[in-house]
């Protein structure tokens, strides 16, 4: 009888047997996002099951290995890229109102001294603190105790698991997807808020982000950077084929502008500046002239990031949901200033004192814009110049060292140039031994600044040093300005014999968004960037020929300006919008625009102006004096537009958003440089 050995029945207990499971729990389970929307003072996402079937999704595609290192690895990285992204968001709302997206990293720079104006609450860090230790020690406990045998190990039900996972979450999906409702096939504005459209198009990031949560925008997000998401197959959807629907009869650009000989063109944008920084202290040059000369625009508002007023100013374009350096910089724009102008013979110049990589701004304006010299501060000279604009370049500088490129006498020319010493300043940064005479102007004429500027009052010395800072850089600029001014007064224009070049040479000034250093920005009025008049900006405009007390008015016969004669160093009181700016610089030299692709109007028009705003993706207004927003279609103090009211506006609101889907599918398909004139001679249209 042969004698059996029984050895005991080896009994592997569930947390063992089913360990693999628990590194992707943590992961998953994690719901920073509760947090985050509750920090940035936001109603959880609606449609937050969108995001919740991707976090399924990719926790299920973390069980498909057992190996404890890989699920660490890969869910630490989403952890840690998720709780970047909630801080970020914090940030980038807390300062600009917007959120962050995938083609900012490549600006991380300005995202790092954003963070340094935001105070993170303490009940949101300590969550955030907990959740990353809950983490770690949760991996060390099932590194440790659940150590699961090899050969106890199956594969086949894992992996069934898995796709159960993955086809519940695909089926929940598009269930969610079928639930939205359908467009309206007759006006944009019925679409607005319609959340099929928000997430077709993805049009309104900032909505997007709000209705279904962080992980559906990102993923969105990614889609259309590497180029997988289209939003010329959603328009189509919509009903809407640009290449059938714009007209040849109302679409196209001069080929050869019919500019006056000798006539000039500069436009200045003035980066980070309030329409109250401007004073006759520290910035005497600007002050005189304004009211001297030009044309101050009394209403213009921007609430755009310094990006999209470079892009809008220069093609009266706009994209809501497109970071233009990032992916755009190559596209042809045909009938942007710069090459209207080139074409026109002129020679045509940006210069910007910062580093010219900076939003791809090197690129954007030569080759989509068309512009033939770009001047940063490599090209400025050794010495006076960083790469570290945001603090040290002076303005002054940039103007002394680019005189005779700004303002040749023996051309004719466009030069566009984006100051920079007013940028982001943010608290703890002491400028003072870079601007010694600027610091000097300030305290010897401080008590009449407080009289301006009530913050310089302040008991906490950073928010004092950040104001003096900022009036600094203002003054920096205006002492630049001065010297362009004097050499536009003083010097010959050699192409029209007889007069300088003040007399030929139009000038456009405008400021491209608030000054968004928290705590506090230079005036009460202006320190919440959410609401529109916390937006209200400079623009000064110089016409050559235009009117002034004592001699008739004189103007080109497309000018606009001829229908409403004006006196120079008038107040023009309008609601005006970043995007008028491209079609006041064209009625000022005659240039015909396209009605269908570029929006906006001539400061010195009849029609009245709406605003887009990169800012929430909206359209903004100003009716009796009350400004008005298409989220809802209420005034900013919660006042419900009348039926009579929206059904003014509504047309205006349509054709703009009617334009901006055109963009996005030209701006896609790079159909801008097909614009060629019909053989009718009638005018130019698309071709392809």
């Amino acid at each position: 009888m042969t004698n059996v050995t029984l050895h005991p029945m080896t009994i592997i207990l569930p947390y063992r047997r089913y360990s693999f499971l628990y590194i992707p729990a943590l992961y998953f389970l994690v719901l920073l996002d509760v947090v985050m929307y509750a920090v940035m003072g936001l109603p959880f996402a609606s449609d937050y099951r969108f995001s919740l079937v991707l976090m399924f999704t990719v926790a299920a595609l973390l069980c498909l290995t057992r190996r404890k290192w890989l699920q660490i690895v890969f869910s630490a990285i989403l952890l840690g890229v998720q709780v970047f992204t909630c801080v970020a968001n914090i940030i980038a709302y807390t300062t600009l109102a917007e959120v962050f997206s995938w083609e900012t990293i490549t600006s991380l720079e300005n995202a790092a001294g954003a963070a340094k104006s935001v105070t993170i609450p303490l009940w949101f860090i300590l969550p955030l603190i907990a959740i990353i230790a809950g983490y770690i020690v949760g991996v060390v406990l099932i590194c440790v105790y659940c150590k699961t045998p090899r050969q106890a190990v199956g594969r086949a039900w894992q992996t069934g698991v898995v796709c159960v996972l993955l086809a519940v979450g695909l089926l929940t999906n598009n269930l969610a997807y079928s639930t939205l409702p359908a467009y309206d096939d007759t006006s944009y504005v019925q679409n607005l808020s319609n959340k099929k459209f928000i997430y077709d198009t993805f049009y309104n990031r900032v909505q997007s982000f709000k209705l279904f949560g962080s992980y559906s925008y990102y993923l969105n997000n990614l889609l259309q950077i590497v180029g997988a998401y289209s939003n010329r197959e959603a328009l189509r959807n919509f009903g809407i084929d640009v290449q059938t629907e714009l007209q040849p009869d109302t679409v196209g650009y001069d080929q050869i502008p019919q500019l006056h000989q000798g006539d000039n063109l500069i436009m200045i944008l003035m980066e980070t500046f309030e329409r109250e920084a401007i004073n006759p202290i520290t910035m005497p040059n600007l002050w005189n002239f304004m009211h001297q000369s030009c044309y101050e625009v009394d209403g213009y508002y921007s609430i755009e990031r310094t990006c999209i007023p470079d892009y809008l100013s220069q093609t009266g374009l706009h994209a809501l949901n497109y970071e233009m350096w990032s992916k755009y910089r190559q596209v042809e724009i045909p009938f942007s200033l710069a090459n209207m102008f080139k074409r026109a013979g002129y020679t045509t110049s940006v210069f910007h004192d910062g580093e010219g990589s900076f939003y791809s701004r090197n690129q954007l304006h030569t080759k989509a814009l068309g512009f033939e010299h770009f001047y940063d501060y490599k090209t400025l000279g050794e010495g006076n110049y960083s790469n570290e604009c945001f603090n040290y370049n002076r303005d002054e500088d940039l103007f002394v060292n680019n005189l005779e490129r700004m303002a040749p006498a023996d051309q004719d020319f466009y030069s566009y140039i984006i100051s920079i010493s007013t940028h982001a300043l943010w608290p703890g940064y002491d400028i003072s031994t870079r601007y010694p005479d600027e610091f000097k102007l300030i305290d010897d004429n401080l008590a009449a600044l407080k009289a301006l500027y009530p913050w310089l009052s302040s008991t906490d010395p950073d928010e004092v040093q950040i104001i003096k800072n900022y009036l600094a850089g203002t003054a920096s600029f205006d002492q630049g300005f001065g010297v362009l001014l004097k050499r536009l007064r003083e010097t010959d224009d050699l192409t029209n014999p007889g007069k300088k070049l003040i007399e030929t040479t139009a000038i456009i000034m405008f400021g491209d968004h608030y000054y968004y250093a928290q705590p506090q920005a230079v005036v009460p009025e202006n320190d919440n960037p959410a609401e529109l008049l916390g937006n209200r900006c400079p623009m000064i405009i110089y016409n050559p020929y235009a009117s002034s007390p004592e001699q008739p008015d004189v103007t080109y016969a497309a000018n606009t300006l001829a229908k409403q004669p004006q006196s120079l160093g008038q107040t023009i009181q309008r609601f005006t919008a970043t995007m008028d700016i491209y079609k006041t610089a064209c009625s000022l030299f005659g240039i015909v625009t396209d009605q269908q692709i570029t929006y906006g109007h001539s400061v010195f028009a009849d029609q009245p102006s709406v605003g887009i705003g990169y800012i929430n993706g909206a359209i903004w207004g100003i009716t009796d004096g009350e400004p008005w927003r298409t989220t809802d279609f209420q005034t900013f103090w919660g006042k419900t537009l009348t039926p009579a009211e929206i059904d003014a506006v509504v047309p205006m609101v349509d054709k703009t958003y009617r334009c901006i889907m055109a963009n996005m599918v030209l701006l896609e398909t790079n159909n801008f440089k097909y614009m060629s004139k019909c053989t009718d001679g009638r005018a130019y249209c698309l071709l392809a």
